[in-house]
């Protein structure tokens, strides 16, 4: 019994094998085991780099895949013809002009002495004239009252031309009067020597009113406020 107890005292105190018995030795046990060189352990950085790369392209390929899956009902093919064409040939909306905005008023004097001014003169120059009425006086006037404007202006355009007489307009007051405007201005006849043959005191009563129109792209400008003179009367005042 003795001995059974000193051998296993013996056993329990004795060294392992495999346990360096003093520093030296564990020196000498980790020098003899291989450390990964440089360019092992930058192999290894690139492969998890390449490898975490190809893990989200991996992702990002399956996100967009299932969004063009979720896209693919809404896609439909519809055959349609298209024509182009010249851009002043584009239709635009003229749209009226609101009302109340700061000096409405003003304008809508100036544009109504303009309009007088541009109706009752005679120019000497043929093309100018015929330029107000086709393109100013027809943009502005209802198509009722630009069918009586040329009755009248023609006879008169006559007259004025067989005796070599021009007619200058001088816009005296615009005033306002319920929902027209009523002018007053000065013609002055003259022969095609320069010298003054009559002049004239004239009153006008206009009513005027702002209209969205459908005009092609090249004429937007011509009228782009929609101004419209759907009444026009004139006579002379007494001197």
């Amino acid at each position: 019994m003795a001995f059974s107890i000193k051998q296993a005292l013996a056993k329990k105190t004795a060294p392992a094998a495999d346990v360096p018995s003093s520093p030296l030795a564990a020196a000498a046990t980790a020098e003899a085991k291989p450390l990964p060189t440089l360019e092992t352990r930058r192999y290894l950085w690139t492969a998890r780099a390449y490898g975490i790369a190809l893990y989200l392209s991996l992702v990002v390929n399956l996100a967009l895949a299932g969004a063009l899956l979720m896209l693919a009902p809404l896609k439909r093919v519809d055959p349609m013809l298209v024509s182009f064409s010249d851009k002043s040939e584009q239709v635009v909306q003229i749209q009226p002009f609101p009302r109340g905005t700061e000096g409405f008023n003003a304008m809508t004097e100036k544009m109504v002495g303009e309009y007088v001014k541009i109706r009752e003169e005679i120019l000497p120059d043929d093309a100018e004239m015929a330029e107000r009425y086709s393109t100013y006086l027809f943009n502005r006037t209802t198509n009722a009252q630009f069918g009586l404007f040329q009755a009248e202006a023609s006879k008169r355009y006559t007259e004025f031309r067989a005796g070599r007489l021009s007619r200058y307009v001088d816009i005296i007051v615009v005033n306002r009067q319920g929902a027209g405007y009523i002018v007053e201005y000065t013609t002055t006849d003259i022969d095609n020597t320069g010298r003054e043959r009559q002049k004239l005191t004239w009153q006008a009563t206009l009513s005027v009113d702002y209209q969205p129109r459908q005009v092609t792209y090249s004429e937007q400008y011509v009228n782009p406020l929609g101004f419209i003179v759907t009444d026009y009367q004139t006579r002379t005042k007494r001197q």
